[in-house]
């Protein structure tokens, strides 16, 4: 997935938390839609819940999707806004790396999955992943990974976050990129210069 799809996911998230005072909760790719456009649009908001303004505000019911909760989350603790940063720091991850961050033999059990998350190391300390992003997209969502929710930065934080600067400051057309997938399920060639036509990396 090219650029800027993770600043997009995150000022939608920006005026959720910010604006409706609300956690998502069940924040995934699946829930993450482009138009055609280019633009990104977060989606489902069934089970999201109003926290109102306070620093402090939380939530105590458990549901959403398990592979995209926070440790918190896991573990039945009261959690906040930043169980949504948790989620958005996964999704860029799979985002740049085209697959979901933890290996298969632990997402697909239960048990062994509910116990990485909340014991085992982030997925950005293995080299596999770290080779694939850039080092300002590393380290947002390395941040975002943090197993504290009180050491994760909030959106506020991120929207200042010299990978968003970088981005905004040359944004980049999706359009491309969504032609390339139509043109990809016609069985059609890529169009040159466009994301899917060469190698690429999470920049």
């Amino acid at each position: 997935m090219p650029q800027p799809f993770p600043l997009q996911v995150l000022q939608g998230l920006t005026y959720l938390h910010k604006e409706k005072h609300s956690v998502h909760r069940d924040l995934k790719p699946a829930n993450i839609l482009l138009n055609s456009a280019g633009f990104v649009k977060l989606s489902d908001f069934g089970i999201s819940k109003q926290l109102g303004s306070g620093t402090y505000a939380n939530a105590q019911t458990h549901c959403g999707t398990l592979a995209y909760m926070s440790p918190e989350r896991v573990k039945a603790e009261s959690y906040s806004y930043a169980s949504d940063i948790w989620s958005l720091g996964l999704i860029a991850l799979e985002g740049a790396c085209g697959t979901y961050p933890y290996p298969p033999s632990t997402a697909n059990n239960y048990y062994d999955l509910v116990k990485t998350i909340i014991e085992g190391p982030p997925p950005t300390e293995r080299p596999e992943v770290r080779d694939r992003l850039s080092a300002d997209l590393l380290d947002l969502v390395h941040a975002s990974l943090a197993k504290e929710p009180m050491m994760r930065p909030d959106v506020m934080m991120l929207m200042r976050h010299p990978f968003v600067a970088r981005h905004q400051a040359a944004p980049t057309d999706l359009r491309p990129y969504l032609a390339d997938l139509h043109a990809s399920t016609l069985g059609l060639a890529p169009v040159a210069g466009s994301p899917a036509s060469g190698p690429s990396s999470a920049s």
